[in-house]
């Protein structure tokens, strides 16, 4: 991993996101987009899933979980829904849902790889949610 305090820790810290598979990553998104039900079985009360994928107040766009979608500049481009939500990770990686769409995007790179002199990754998360939006509609 390319996450030195994580590495210091181990590999290991509550810092650091998205170290998963698309898989992985993909079913804990279904069962929070489902409210908290997977193939038949609640992990995660309805409640307490509106209440981590819901915007914590009007000075961020952070959620007590998750960010939620901005209007202006947000990594989940300018077609996801308002009521979307998501996760950006320092090496590239990102997640977001559009519960609207029942969309779930999951994005994984490593951005830093072979230097972190790389901050692309900014302008392609928005362009690939868009296109992935587009080439649903």
């Amino acid at each position: 991993m390319h996450d030195e305090a994580a590495s210091v820790l181990g590999g290991v810290a509550g810092h650091a996101g998205l170290f998963s598979t698309a898989e992985d990553l993909s079913k804990i998104l279904q069962m929070i987009l489902d409210k908290g039900i997977y193939k038949g079985k609640r992990f995660i009360e309805a409640s307490t899933v509106s209440l981590f994928t819901a915007k914590y107040s009007e000075q961020s766009t952070r959620g007590l979980g998750w960010d939620t979608k901005s209007p202006n500049g947000s990594s989940a481009g300018n077609l996801f829904g308002p009521l979307s939500y998501g996760h950006t990770g320092y090496t590239g990686t990102c997640v977001w849902t559009d519960p609207d769409r029942k969309l779930i995007v999951v994005f994984l790179t490593n951005r830093v790889y072979p230097t972190r002199n790389n901050s692309k990754i900014g302008e392609v998360r928005p362009k690939l949610h868009d296109e992935v939006v587009k080439s649903l509609e």
